[in-house]
């Protein structure tokens, strides 16, 4: 972070050595990162996760990047030149910037980490995501501040189980089973919140029958 290493990136073999030591594998996906599509630590990466069987993305500012023909899927931006000839940190970087914001954001919505637009995952190591889980909690049930907060406690400050608690009237052991059993977490939040809303809307006719009688 604090001394520069220019020249990391042209050493082939400390890509194969650093892929080898996290065990990347058939079960993995491997996304190289090149403005020019050239460099190559990232090119042999890509050819080592290719032998490996994994998956493999490229993303490049370069329309004809040689690492096309390594990766089963090519994200080219194109940006045009740069601002500043040579310093692709600019619009080069900028753009696979927010290009690996969408994947990765898109990544934690397909795993079931995203429920109707509110981070269900969110680790709650400060006050400031404590307040923030207790407010997705209050958001997503109708319940008051107060009431999120003691069901969040009550759940250990793991949030989809606070969720599940409130939607299904249950402790945290079974809130906890329910997750453990569905990996998807927005699916078992869904289907929660669907049945829930189903309950409410029957005792809202018997209410309603019950008064007219």
């Amino acid at each position: 972070m604090f001394k520069a290493g220019e020249g990391v990136e042209d050493d082939r073999a400390s890509a194969r050595r650093d892929l080898k030591r996290i065990g990347l594998s058939k079960r993995d996906v491997l996304v190289g990162i090149a403005a020019s599509g050239h460099t190559p630590y990232t090119i042999e990466g890509l050819r080592y996760a290719k032998r490996a069987g994994a998956a493999t993305v490229g993303i490049t500012a370069n329309l004809n990047s040689p690492m096309r023909g390594l990766v089963d899927v090519e994200v080219a931006v194109n940006v045009g030149p740069e601002v500043i000839a040579g310093s692709t940190r600019l619009k080069a970087g900028t753009a696979q910037k927010l290009v690996l914001n969408m994947l990765s954001t898109a990544t934690m919505v397909k795993l079931g980490r995203v429920f109707s637009g509110l981070m269900v995952h969110v680790e709650m190591k400060n006050e400031k995501l404590r307040e923030r889980g207790r407010s997705i909690v209050a958001k997503a049930t109708g319940v008051d501040d107060a009431t999120a907060a003691r069901k969040m406690k009550a759940a250990g400050s793991n949030l989809p189980a606070a969720l599940l608690m409130i939607w299904k009237n249950v402790p945290r052991s079974e809130a906890l089973h329910i997750l453990k059993q569905q990996p998807n977490t927005a699916l078992a939040l869904r289907k929660a919140r669907a049945e829930y809303l189903r309950e409410q809307v029957r005792a809202g006719r018997k209410r309603s029958a019950g008064e007219k009688s």
